[in-house]
């Protein structure tokens, strides 16, 4: 099977789209983390207008920015130092 290429701009698009997709999941879906009980939701009533705190989300962002700054040959060292300055 050959690679699948495709071009940055395409790329860059896909990845947006997903941390779009992530972020509004995690806001409409906060109200109801760990509720075990089944829901009947047809619409958000109020629609959030900004996004809530989300720990999924900010977990990934800081362990981003992490890469960004230390590359990707990590060490649990690495781990701690951005957990502790950052969470």
């Amino acid at each position: 099977m050959s690679p699948i290429r495709l071009a940055e701009s395409v790329y860059r698009d896909k990845v947006y789209g997903c941390w779009l997709g992530k972020n509004i999941g995690g806001t409409l879906g906060a109200p109801y983390e760990c509720d075990k009980n089944m829901q009947s939701l047809t619409f958000y009533d109020p629609v959030p207008t900004e996004p809530l705190p989300n720990d999924d989300l900010d977990l990934q962002l800081v362990w981003l920015k992490m890469l960004q700054e230390r590359g990707v040959h990590l060490s649990v060292s690495d781990f701690a130092d951005y957990w502790v300055k950052h969470l």
